[in-house]
């Protein structure tokens, strides 16, 4: 009796298959033999360097690029003063360190000097400031668009993060006050790196 007439019942599991892990499939060799692995992705071979897989929603994958990309947004303007009124943080973005090579495709990511725009997604930020002089303040407070930020008043540099940071598709302004009295700010910067958004 030849191997493929024998009835489903008599026949046996492929070789190798308790040493094979879940989820991979035998890929034969060509030459009579083969192996345990993983399935390739469907369009693999045809993707390019540095593109991921998005699904299609029809049961398959896409070939895309993710949009990242990052601005950096220097402030060429007067000191800023800060009082107890919530105020938006203003950076022209004319500065010599404003960098808009590598923007996303998506397009800019602060517009009108004070409004970090979002596309939905994912971001990270950091905003660097000088605290140039104050008068009777003593905490800063400083709302990176919904995440809450305490510093210390005192004359000198100051550096905030946001490693991930959701926009939720709303477009957000940095606001930023006194706890009593004021505070000037200066050498104002901004800089925004979109790790996932929108396709």
């Amino acid at each position: 009796m030849e191997h493929k007439d024998i009835p489903n019942d008599g026949l046996h599991e492929p070789k190798d298959i308790v040493f094979a892990a879940p989820g991979t499939v035998y890929v034969a060799d060509g030459n009579g033999s083969g192996t345990w692995a993983t399935p390739p992705m469907q369009g693999v071979s045809g993707a390019q360097a540095g593109q991921v897989p998005v699904a299609s929603g029809s049961g398959g994958v896409n070939w895309t690029f993710l949009p990242t990309g990052w601005g950096l947004y220097d402030d060429t303007a007067s000191p800023f003063v800060v009082s107890t009124s919530p105020t938006p943080l203003d950076i022209d973005g004319d500065g010599p360190l404003s960098e808009y090579g590598y923007l996303p495709a998506t397009g800019d990511l602060w517009e009108n000097n004070r409004i970090l725009f979002s596309q939905g997604g994912v971001y990270g930020i950091e905003l660097v400031f000088n605290i140039s002089s104050l008068s009777g303040a003593t905490n800063l407070s400083v709302n990176l668009a919904g995440e809450m930020h305490q510093v210390a008043a005192s004359t000198g540099v100051v550096r905030l993060y946001s490693p991930l940071h959701t926009f939720n598709s709303v477009d957000d302004e940095i606001l930023v006050s006194t706890d009593s009295g004021t505070l000037t700010i200066t050498d104002r910067k901004i800089k925004i790196v979109q790790l996932y958004g929108a396709m």
